[in-house]
């Protein structure tokens, strides 16, 4: 710690990155907690996994952990970061305070892999049974990640940004309905 004022602590790079991967550590440990979920080869793909919760509530604070992994901004006065844990350890990659003989390259490699895989653009299927249709759309999984994370974390009263979300797919109007400009998804 190089100084401590009233209330104020400030830290040296090595001392945040080391808060940072603790914090980012336990976060890691609460989203893959084999309480929550079961992890299954899948044997007609080698090197795939599948991912089984033991209940809904489960599933949903997986949702809830791994969203606030991704996106949920800590205190940039404790770790040095403002972002989130990803953020964290992306920072512990670039700052490599703790780096011997490139023993940072395999969480540079791994931090790397989940971010492309995060924003991998996804498809789904919509099925709308008023308009009679079932519409393909291609989304980031991270937007996913935003909307059922936050509907598992909030109830109905607190989800204007899931529904601002929504709205950013409203450009795909003019796709799902041709004829008309008036709907929204």
């Amino acid at each position: 710690m190089q100084g401590v004022g009233r209330n104020k602590m400030t830290y040296n790079t090595a001392e945040y990155e080391t808060i940072g991967l603790c914090i980012a550590l336990e976060a890691v440990g609460d989203i893959v907690n084999h309480a929550l979920l079961e992890l299954r080869d899948v044997k007609s793909i080698p090197g795939e996994t599948e991912v089984y919760f033991h209940s809904h509530i489960h599933k949903q604070l997986f949702l809830i952990r791994l969203l606030d992994f991704t996106k949920e901004s800590g205190d940039n006065r404790l770790t040095g970061v403002n972002g989130s844990c990803l953020d964290v350890l992306r920072e512990a990659c670039s700052t490599k305070s703790f780096n011997i003989e490139g023993s940072v390259d395999e969480l540079t490699k791994s931090v790397e892999a989940f971010d492309n895989w995060i924003n991998q653009r996804t498809n789904i299927t919509l099925w709308l049974p008023t308009l009679d249709i079932n519409a393909e759309i291609e989304v980031p999984r991270l937007d996913l990640l935003f909307i059922t994370g936050n509907q598992s974390k909030h109830n109905l009263s607190r989800l204007t940004g899931v529904s601002r979300q929504f709205t950013e797919y409203s450009k795909l109007t003019a796709t799902l309905f041709p004829w008309s400009q008036s709907h929204s998804l």
